[in-house]
């Protein structure tokens, strides 16, 4: 299915070489917002195309159990993100360019949920089971950089 991702991400160019820090918000499968460290390579004279890394760690944002699950209590945490990709970039006036990438991005969300089994006396016990979502998605970027 279609999700909707947005990002910034700020750092230092030098030559062909960029480095920084971006944060974002994606909602494929679960809501999250990866912060991570954000490098590119820009080969060749003209500077136009450019390769591009991201590793970093996945927050959880809002989320609950898919509804054919019954639970008494969720609690979601983040994981790994990552992304790589290839892009190109058009130069606007000054220092403006409009930038278009694609690429395979990879995030993780855990999960954990509470059954309470019923029983005569309290405190009932509860039953926990774990998932591990391994979430990977093709994305198409637009942006401004400056």
């Amino acid at each position: 299915g279609n999700a909707f991702e947005m990002q910034t991400v700020n750092g230092i160019k030098k030559d062909f070489f960029f480095a920084g820090i971006g944060f974002g918000m994606n909602n494929y499968r679960f809501e999250s917002y990866p912060l991570f460290a954000d490098v590119r390579v820009f080969p060749g004279k003209s500077r136009s195309f450019f390769g591009y890394g991201n590793l970093g760690y996945n927050f959880n944002g809002k989320n609950e159990p898919e509804k054919n699950i019954y639970y008494n209590t969720a609690e979601f945490t983040g994981g790994v993100y990552t992304s790589v990709g290839a892009g190109v970039q058009f130069k606007l006036a000054g220092n403006a360019s409009v930038v278009f990438d694609v690429g395979f991005a990879y995030k993780e969300i855990k999960n954990k949920i509470g059954v309470v089994n019923p029983c005569l006396v309290g405190p009932c016990p509860v039953d926990y089971s774990y998932y591990a979502y391994g979430l990977g998605t093709v994305i198409l970027k637009a942006g401004i950089a400056f």
